[in-house]
């Protein structure tokens, strides 16, 4: 299994350098190298300060969702578990969302699948969201956006995908109805110990799953949705005001920037969607009436400070756990009952 991993990284990581290669070939790169330069990094670190605030926010979500499942985690136990999980997806994107939960699992009293639930619940509500965001991209969109989104877009996921997508889509709602009647069919004990112990799992799942729905600060954790995603629209309109590119359009730009990035990002690619997202935003600057260059500085410029805010904040993380996680095991020796807060 570690050498199939090993082999899926090297794949992605060939993608990745081979859409950088597209993205950046041909460039005058003493051009971008010196449109970066003379950026206003004011408005650089604004950009990091509200992207920090974001992932405060992102773990007293988390927070609230563990909560819902009538377990308790210490709010910066949820931070440094997640920011950890972040640096992950740095060098193999998805396994930080199971390397977060067995760290908080390490660092709190929650189970492990119960974790796992509530991250696939927090994943289902960011994706709720962004659906709303992409559906109001649409409706306000124009031709050139509508021409771009056919020509890069849809089109090539079409021919990528096709009927795989509905693959991959029964494969999940047949998972969902196992899971489901493990839950909910299977009542008492049964013959077989596996079974039951396989229900005691699901149970664990289907309970951090559900937790949205049952959150028991309803307002606070719709405040932290919002604050979250405007923390990501942030990070484009700062890049923006540092590069001065948007002019009167600035605020519709960093928007349509923030949902196609955001949707290059979904790719599983090694160091935040490299090549992919440099490659799509330069073509949608370029199919709005920019130059190429000007979005190609916009993709290296965010890039690379949403790329340091979490090597710097994962490291971070990582020196938090390799810290707490020791103060547990001792405070579970001395039977000490768990530091937690509601």
């Amino acid at each position: 299994m570690l050498r199939n991993r090993w082999v899926q990284f090297g794949l992605l990581l060939a993608l990745g350098l081979l859409l950088s290669w597209l993205a950046f070939k041909g460039q005058d790169l003493s051009a971008l190298w010196d449109r970066i330069v003379a950026a206003r990094w004011s408005w650089v670190l604004v950009s990091l300060q509200l992207t920090l605030l974001g992932h405060l926010s992102r773990a007293r979500r988390w927070q609230l969702l563990v909560a819902s499942t009538g377990h308790r985690a210490d709010f910066w136990a949820c931070f440094v578990a997640m920011m950890t999980g972040y640096l992950s997806n740095l060098g193999i994107p998805r396994i930080g969302e199971v390397g977060r939960c067995a760290s908080l699992a390490r660092l709190s009293p929650v189970p492990i699948l119960a974790l796992g639930g509530t991250v696939v619940a927090e994943r289902v509500v960011d994706l709720l969201t962004f659906g709303i965001l992409v559906a109001i991209t649409f409706f306000t969109a124009g031709e050139q956006l509508l021409r771009f989104w056919a020509a890069e877009i849809s089109g090539p996921l079409g021919q990528l995908w096709g009927w795989k997508l509905a693959i991959v889509a029964g494969i999940g709602l047949l998972g969902l109805a196992a899971l489901g009647w493990l839950v909910l069919g299977s009542k008492g004990a049964s013959r077989w110990p596996v079974l039951d112990r396989l229900r005691t799992w699901a149970q664990a799942l289907w309970a951090g799953m559900w937790s949205a729905a049952r959150v028991q600060r309803p307002v606070e954790f719709a405040f932290h949705t919002v604050l979250i995603w405007l923390s990501y629209y942030s990070a484009p309109l700062c890049s923006l005001l540092a590069l001065d590119i948007g002019g009167d359009d600035l605020l519709g730009l960093a928007f349509v920037a923030f949902v196609f990035g955001s949707l290059a990002r979904t790719l599983p690619l090694p160091a935040g969607s490299m090549g992919a997202y440099h490659y799509l935003i330069s073509q949608l600057l370029l199919a709005l009436g920019y130059t190429y260059l000007q979005g190609l500085s916009l993709a290296t410029l965010n890039h690379a400070v949403q790329t340091v805010f979490y090597l710097v904040f994962g490291l971070v993380g990582m020196l938090g756990f390799l810290v707490m996680e020791p103060m547990r095991r001792s405070a579970i020796e001395e039977g000490l009952p768990p530091r937690t807060e509601a």
